[in-house]
């Protein structure tokens, strides 16, 4: 061979290894670009936004001092009132063109003591807090957080701004958690164990630039399904037991929509007393059993029977449905609603998908949004694929598809592979009628974030005549 070439055969290439400790540095980074982002968009938007901001900063305030509502509608407090008056900005709800006036701290009679005392009483008596009866973790949260910043000796409008920076830390908490949950679930893919952070870090919805409720809920209920996982993968212990129970309380305690996290609950609980009876421990697991339920039931009994006493129903909405004017119409016209026909339903689930990514939020009565974002995500393909086709995949770990045998669901899901097994860089999997084709990787491991990319696997042969999957 002459001087100077070189034979491809002869020089094999070697695939990219990512090692645990450059994946971690990779997740943390991601942290802090989410963090940024949440902060700085937190920062840029003025208050108060037209998603029900000034009634979550008024429970805010109110749990601040202590107060925890009676009513499910009731008047705002004088404190957040003046906070209203004073740092609102009218921008959100003025027509395009419009005079919108200015923030009353830049409204030289608002240094008037008089004058700001009258636009204080004005406001109060014309407004009406409808998310009174709201279920309370977040704002016991937020409260908390705004009672440090003053502790740290912030005042004014840096005490607003704080609150909405309890937002950031939320969101660093979110993407490292769903590093975890990738890691669990998918153990032996790269790309699904990054990607699914990569999606939170970046995931384009408002609502975490903002003073509500919704905030903390995709961080409790991704903490509730991380432990109860290990629950149902391993034998855990009792403490592990306790703590699975209280976060699934406080995701159910943050919204009453939450209820879903019971759910989850109820099938982990099924599914691990059909594995222990299989193995013949269940008696000797019954304690940690009682104290998973003990602690994911009873505190969410607790509110919903205090709900019954104090207002009068057991969600705490009964006197927003009536301050709203909703009503319940007889079953038999349940099926006049225009959700029912092709037309309605298309604009229903339009809407929806563009406001699940985006948010709500309106500039000049406008929403903000891109109109060639909102097609991208209203029209892409593959989005929300079933969660069977993630537990088909070969790279899901052996104790999730033996829970999902054990609960019997191989009929509606379809079959199942058997234990995975990577050697040499070659998958390989035993049981009858295995497909050796490879199923694409799925991005979106989480059930709760959907599908968000995927490529299938490569094969090439070495300069050794092995097959390698890359």
């Amino acid at each position: 061979m002459p001087f100077g070439w070189r034979c491809e055969r002869s020089l094999p290439k070697r695939p990219v290894v990512i090692r645990a400790v450059h994946e971690r540095s990779i997740v943390l980074a991601l942290c802090v670009a989410a963090a940024c982002r949440v902060f700085l968009f937190s920062a840029a938007f003025p208050y108060f936004n037209n998603v029900d901001e000034p009634a979550h900063f008024d429970l805010v305030m109110k749990y601040w001092h202590g107060e925890m509502p009676r009513r499910g509608v009731e008047r705002f407090s004088r404190e957040a009132i003046q906070f209203i008056v004073l740092y609102g900005s009218p921008e959100y709800f003025s027509n395009p063109g419009s005079p919108a006036g200015v923030p009353g701290w830049r409204d030289p009679n608002m240094r008037h003591p008089e004058v700001f005392s009258l636009a204080v009483a004005s406001f109060q008596e014309g407004l009406d807090n409808y998310e009174a009866g709201a279920f309370p973790v977040y704002y016991a949260m937020a409260g908390s957080w705004f009672a440090l910043g003053r502790a740290l000796g912030l005042r004014g409008g840096q005490l607003l701004y704080w609150i909405r920076f309890l937002n950031a830390v939320v969101m660093v908490g979110l993407v490292w958690l769903s590093y975890w949950i990738a890691r669990t679930l998918v153990p032996d893919d790269r790309l699904e164990r990054l990607g699914v952070p990569f999606l939170v870090a970046f995931f384009p919805q408002d609502v975490f630039y903002s003073i509500n409720s919704d905030v903390v809920t995709p961080l409790l209920f991704a903490l509730a399904f991380f432990a109860l996982l290990h629950i149902v993968l391993a034998d855990a212990s009792l403490v592990l037991h306790g703590l699975a129970g209280l976060a699934v309380s406080a995701a159910f305690l943050t919204k009453f929509s939450n209820m879903a996290v019971l759910g989850l609950l109820a099938v982990v609980v099924l599914a691990k007393v059909a594995s222990l009876r299989r193995r013949g421990a269940l008696r000797s697991y019954l304690p940690r059993l009682g104290a998973l339920l003990a602690a994911g039931v009873l505190p969410g009994a607790a509110w919903l029977v205090r709900n019954r006493l104090v207002l009068g129903d057991f969600s705490g909405a009964a006197e927003k449905i009536a301050f709203v004017h909703w009503t319940v119409k007889p079953v038999a016209q349940w099926w006049h609603h225009p959700i029912f026909s092709p037309t309605g339903l298309a604009y229903f689930l339009g809407e929806l998908t563009r406001t699940f990514w985006r948010g709500e939020f309106v500039w000049h009565l406008k929403p903000i949004a891109s109109s060639a974002a909102d097609l991208f995500y209203q029209r892409r393909p593959q989005t929300g694929r079933p969660i069977n086709e993630l537990l088909r995949s070969r790279r899901v770990c052996p104790p999730a598809g033996r829970l999902i045998r054990g609960l019997r669901l191989r009929r509606f899901l379809g079959p199942l592979p058997c234990k995975p097994v990577l050697r040499g860089g070659t998958a390989r999997r035993w049981g009858a009628g295995a497909v050796r084709a490879p199923l694409p990787r799925r991005l979106g491991s989480c059930a709760f974030l959907g599908e968000a990319a995927h490529r299938p696997p490569r094969r090439r042969v070495s300069h050794r005549g092995r097959n390698h999957l890359v």
